[in-house]
Protein backbone atom coordinates (compact mmCIF):
# COMPACT_ATOMS: atom_id res chain seq x y z
CA UNK A 1 0.00 0.00 0.00
CA UNK A 2 2.88 2.26 -0.47
CA UNK A 3 1.84 6.12 -1.30
CA UNK A 4 -2.03 5.09 -1.24
CA UNK A 5 -2.28 7.60 1.57
CA UNK A 6 -1.03 10.53 -1.10
CA UNK A 7 -2.73 8.83 -4.27
CA UNK A 8 -6.41 10.96 -3.39
CA UNK A 9 -4.25 13.72 -2.78
CA UNK A 10 -2.54 13.52 -5.94
CA UNK A 11 -4.90 12.81 -8.41
CA UNK A 12 -6.43 16.57 -8.39
CA UNK A 13 -5.88 19.96 -7.06
CA UNK A 14 -6.90 21.74 -4.28
CA UNK A 15 -7.72 25.27 -3.37
CA UNK A 16 -4.62 25.60 -1.67
CA UNK A 17 -2.76 24.69 -4.84
CA UNK A 18 -1.71 21.45 -7.20
CA UNK A 19 -1.19 18.09 -5.49
CA UNK A 20 1.88 16.78 -5.52
CA UNK A 21 2.59 12.96 -7.20
CA UNK A 22 3.45 10.20 -5.38
CA UNK A 23 7.29 10.55 -6.80
CA UNK A 24 7.36 14.02 -5.23
CA UNK A 25 5.90 12.62 -1.83
CA UNK A 26 8.68 10.00 -1.90
CA UNK A 27 11.44 12.13 -2.94
CA UNK A 28 10.56 14.35 -0.07
CA UNK A 29 10.51 11.18 2.47
CA UNK A 30 13.15 10.06 1.86
CA UNK A 31 15.40 13.79 2.63
CA UNK A 32 15.70 15.15 -0.73
CA UNK A 33 14.74 18.56 -0.03
CA UNK A 34 15.64 20.08 -4.13
CA UNK A 35 12.99 20.92 -6.40
CA UNK A 36 10.54 21.13 -3.85
CA UNK A 37 6.45 22.30 -5.49
CA UNK A 38 5.21 25.74 -4.30
CA UNK A 39 3.93 25.79 -0.84
CA UNK A 40 0.67 26.71 0.48
CA UNK A 41 1.26 27.73 3.57
CA UNK A 42 4.06 28.74 5.86
CA UNK A 43 3.50 26.42 8.88
CA UNK A 44 4.81 22.99 9.05
CA UNK A 45 2.98 21.25 11.95
CA UNK A 46 3.15 17.86 13.46
CA UNK A 47 1.13 15.91 15.77
CA UNK A 48 2.94 12.69 17.50
CA UNK A 49 0.04 10.29 18.72
CA UNK A 50 0.41 8.01 21.60
CA UNK A 51 -0.33 7.20 25.29
CA UNK A 52 0.35 10.16 27.45
CA UNK A 53 1.94 7.68 30.00
CA UNK A 54 4.06 5.34 27.91
CA UNK A 55 6.22 7.87 25.80
CA UNK A 56 7.30 10.26 28.29
CA UNK A 57 10.97 9.36 27.90
CA UNK A 58 10.43 10.04 24.60
CA UNK A 59 8.02 12.57 24.50
CA UNK A 60 10.29 14.97 26.38
CA UNK A 61 13.75 14.00 24.18
CA UNK A 62 11.99 15.62 21.54
CA UNK A 63 10.39 18.11 22.65
CA UNK A 64 13.93 19.28 24.41
CA UNK A 65 15.98 18.01 21.90
CA UNK A 66 14.75 17.84 18.17
CA UNK A 67 11.85 19.90 17.94
CA UNK A 68 13.86 23.30 18.53
CA UNK A 69 16.49 22.54 16.26
CA UNK A 70 13.16 21.52 13.67
CA UNK A 71 11.85 24.75 14.12
CA UNK A 72 14.89 26.59 13.80
CA UNK A 73 15.93 24.64 10.63
CA UNK A 74 12.30 25.67 9.26
CA UNK A 75 12.71 29.47 10.24
CA UNK A 76 16.26 29.51 8.83
CA UNK A 77 16.28 27.39 5.62
CA UNK A 78 12.72 27.85 4.49
CA UNK A 79 11.07 30.50 6.36
CA UNK A 80 8.58 28.48 7.71
CA UNK A 81 6.75 28.44 11.32
CA UNK A 82 7.23 24.87 12.96
CA UNK A 83 4.20 23.95 15.50
CA UNK A 84 3.59 20.99 17.85
CA UNK A 85 -0.03 20.41 17.83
Amino acid sequence: MKGSMFAARSSSSSAAGPAMDDRTVDRIFAGSLQNLPPVSSKIVRIFTSSTFTDTTLERNTLMAEAYPRLKDYCRERHGLEFQVS
